[in-house]
């Protein structure tokens, strides 16, 4: 942008219609650049890493690790991006908070429902959750390509939340509460679990008959109200699937749950390392965990 010269004339104004023009397209330029925020995300692990990447094409960003502190004494948005692995993770979360004092918390990690309410009251502060979908090996793409769910104690948190991700070119959809996204992310990478349990049984079916996993699937494979994925039997493998199972069976005891673990525990004794190659036989071309 060039700058007047002192004393030189100022450029006369353009007529109404072209100046009201102008106007739009500069707003239109200027618009990304303006929505800039000081972001903290700590945990800079399979999730964190790639969402510091996408936040920090539009703000200002700074990685919290083990051995890694941010010189923050406040900032716009914190991002927790750790694993939950025991109820200390609210009280760490909370000490989190009090050391960078964040207008809005942002709880990306899977976590048992209740987690998110209890940091907010523990805190005094803004806490939204809004669980990550996504593959690790394609972890920022499918971060881009998967609508945020959201899930806000209050209307003004949650809209604070949809604006942020926004900013970042993030679809978002808003959810009455964070438990309601808290149990959708457990429920949906259970149900995985469960595809490939069932999986698991009816190949045990099979060998006892002496017949062909995949002979037998192509049964119902043309039934269009049945998920259009076969699972392959192998070993459910990863740091998702089970580990949320068990975070589930804390809160809520089941059978079913009981049943998938009984199911791998049964296939992981019947296989050699060749069934440790599960997941990627397993999941659809566009799944997500």
């Amino acid at each position: 942008m060039s700058l007047t010269k002192p004393g030189a004339a100022l450029p006369a104004y353009p007529p109404p219609g072209q100046l009201r023009q102008s106007w739009l397209t500069f707003r239109l330029i200027l618009k990304p650049a303006q929505v800039s925020e000081t972001v903290v995300v700590v945990g800079l692990g399979e999730v964190g890493k790639p969402l510091f990447e996408i936040m920090k094409t539009r703000h200002q960003v700074f990685g919290v690790d083990i051995d890694l502190a941010a010189p923050l004494n406040g900032c716009d948005v914190m991002h927790v991006c750790f694993p939950f692995r025991d109820q200390r993770f609210v009280a760490q979360v909370v000490e989190y908070i009090g050391h960078y004092q964040p207008t809005l918390t942002i709880v990306n990690s899977t976590v048992p429902p209740g987690v998110t309410r209890r940091i907010a009251e523990e805190s005094g502060a803004s806490v939204v959750n809004s669980p990550i979908r996504g593959k690790h090996a394609r972890m920022r793409e499918e971060m881009l390509h998967y609508t945020k769910f959201i899930g806000a104690l209050t209307p003004e948190s949650g809209a604070r939340a949809l604006e942020h991700f926004e900013s970042v070119g993030m679809r978002t959809t808003l959810l009455r509460s964070p438990e309601a996204t808290e149990i959708a992310k457990l429920t949906e990478t259970t149900y995985f679990g469960v595809m490939i349990a069932w999986a698991q049984e009816v190949e045990r079916y099979c060998k006892a008959l002496g017949a062909d996993y995949d002979e037998v699937v192509s049964f119902y494979e043309e039934i269009k109200f049945f998920p259009p994925v076969k699972y392959f039997p192998g070993v459910i493998g990863g740091h998702c699937v089970m580990p949320n199972i068990a975070i589930l069976l804390d809160k809520f005891p089941s059978d079913l749950l009981q049943a998938i673990i009984q199911s791998n525990m049964l296939k992981e004794k019947n296989v050699g390392q060749e069934g440790w190659r599960e997941v990627a036989r397993s999941a659809p071309a566009s799944g997500n965990r």
